[in-house]
């Protein structure tokens, strides 16, 4: 495992991430230094968990029965399709999956697929805006309302800002604890109708626990969050 590398947790992050910015499943084996049947496992999990919906938020009295997906007997024949026939659709691959006894849909082999075999990477394209749908920024800002016949009241701002197309998601919250963050966030996804590949933070200890070595130290429940929907987190160091 690369050196820089801090954890199990931390290594899962990236290659999911890594992976839907186009990264292959050799490259990420390679650049890493690992296997690629360990990366494909753990896009596999990573993919599982997508299916059944993220726990972060669900009431941990409640029991959730977690059914298989009907793919999941054919995963080692796509597999081996990708690796005889790079360009091969995926109507193709449901025909031949579907021919050996698949009885399910195709909307969720088309996001296995994403997994499997990832978009080609883009030639960089050297510009002041990012992409569309690689990045954007979060913040929190507090302000003070006179309202009338309450007085002043402290609120707080959430705004989320895609870097390209500047669409701008707000919303004020009487707090800014951990949980008010993720229900933001999932509000702010909704609104877009998609999730960036990337998301500047600065370091607000509910996304940042601290600094190490000029690294940051992720808070595991956020990391955890945010890599469900695939977007890489960046860490930014508050002006002093």
């Amino acid at each position: 495992m690369t050196a820089f590398i801090q954890s199990r947790e931390e290594l899962e992050r990236l290659l999911v991430t890594m992976n839907r910015e186009g990264w292959s499943i050799r490259g990420l084996a390679r650049h890493f230094s690992i296997s690629r049947n360990m990366v494909r496992r753990i896009l596999r999990k990573h993919q599982a968990n997508r299916d059944h919906g993220h726990d972060i938020l669900k009431d941990p009295h409640k029991e959730h029965a977690i059914r298989a997906s009907k793919l999941d007997p054919f995963v080692g024949q796509i597999e081996q399709l990708l690796e005889r026939y790079p360009k091969i659709t995926g109507q193709r691959v449901l025909e031949e999956i579907r021919d050996a006894g698949y009885t399910g849909g195709a909307s969720i082999l088309r996001e296995r697929l994403r997994v499997l075999r990832p978009t080609p990477k883009r030639t960089p394209i050297i510009r002041f805006e990012t992409e569309p749908g690689l990045q954007g920024q979060m913040d929190w800002s507090p302000y003070t309302i006179d309202f009338a016949g309450t007085g002043k009241s402290k609120v707080n701002c959430f705004s989320y800002v895609l870097g390209f197309s500047r669409r701008h998601y707000i919303d004020f919250t009487e707090r800014r604890d951990f949980f008010t963050l993720i229900r933001r966030h999932q509000d702010g996804f909704a609104h877009f109708n998609g999730v960036p590949k990337q998301c500047l933070y600065d370091s607000e200890k509910t996304v940042v626990l601290r600094w190490e070595a000029g690294k940051p130290v992720f808070n595991p429940s956020f990391a955890a969050f945010i890599t469900h929907y695939c977007c890489r987190p960046i860490a930014c160091r508050r002006a002093n």
